[in-house]
């Protein structure tokens, strides 16, 4: 086994023992997922079915996008995207689905099937860490624990955030760092389209390693 997948493995365990304490509920809507709620398509790069296999969640890949019973979405990013994929998600999302994206989904999918929203800088970043601050009752503000310093590795080539409806996109984490070296603080948004609900982050969900700025990190 590899140290990444212990690294992953040993946080589903620290997850869900947070969510017994904490969000009980949450938790028993987590057990009760199917494999049918859950649609995963495959990219280039980031692997988030992966994730999903140490938190014990169930998935179903690649399903018929245009047939698609799956109430949770998850796109991988990827060199490129399928046309009529980014046609059939956008409008299962604006019939009430709930879309997660990562990385290079952002120009290349996320654009064209919600133009209008949020779009890709245009200025790539380098191979880096960053902080990472959780917006107040956003969706990642569970990650911020007392003491603790949450930082995100941006793989090399990672695509900043640039909001173009600051009205109706939600910053839901920021950096410091992003701003100071590439005038694009945001690390994560979403949004609602139609019925339905979109989220998007800056690089992967799946690390291919780690690294520690100092020995504190």
């Amino acid at each position: 086994m590899s140290d990444m997948k212990k690294a992953y493995e040993v946080a589903a365990i620290a997850v869900r023992q947070r969510l017994t304490k904490q969000r009980p509920e949450d938790l028993q809507v987590l057990n009760k997922l199917r494999k049918q709620d859950v649609a995963v398509y495959a990219g280039s790069f980031d692997r988030v079915e992966d994730i999903l296999a140490c938190l014990n969640v169930p998935c179903t890949m690649n399903p018929d996008a245009s047939k698609l019973d799956a109430q949770i979405i998850f796109v991988n990013c990827s060199s490129s995207y399928d046309k009529a994929l980014i046609e059939h998600l956008s409008q299962r999302v604006n019939e009430g689905k709930w879309l997660v994206s990562s990385a290079w989904a952002l120009g290349r999918f996320i654009e064209p099937a919600f133009p209008g929203m949020v779009k890709f800088t245009g200025r790539a970043t380098g191979d880096e860490v960053i902080s990472v601050e959780p917006s107040l009752n956003s969706l990642w503000s569970d990650v911020v624990v007392l003491g603790t310093d949450p930082q995100w590795w941006l793989e090399g080539s990672s695509h900043p955030i640039a909001i173009l409806n600051p009205d109706k996109v939600a910053i839901e984490a920021a950096s410091h760092d992003l701003l100071s070296r590439h005038s694009a603080p945001v690390v994560a948004v979403s949004f609602d389209w139609g019925k339905g609900h979109v989220f998007h982050v800056i690089s992967h969900f799946w690390c291919k390693r780690s690294r520690t700025p100092t020995q504190r990190h």
